[in-house]
């Protein structure tokens, strides 16, 4: 897959990645969003496969 050869080369983070930070806070989407100042559509949009903005991904990345 494109997306996934893309997210390896540029180290992004991966939808698995930022479910599985949400369960281990105990989180919703929501909760999430309104912790970081996302909307909730960013947050579902990355869970199912969108790649995020440089500057997401780097927010992300040290959570």
């Amino acid at each position: 897959m494109a997306q996934n050869k893309y997210r390896k080369k540029f180290n992004v983070i991966g939808p698995n990645d930022i479910k599985a930070l949400r369960k281990k806070w105990n989180l919703t989407q929501k909760q999430l969003a309104n912790v970081i100042g996302w909307s909730l559509l960013t947050i579902a949009l990355y869970e199912v496969g969108e790649i995020p903005t440089k500057s997401n991904n780097r927010l992300l990345k040290v959570l």
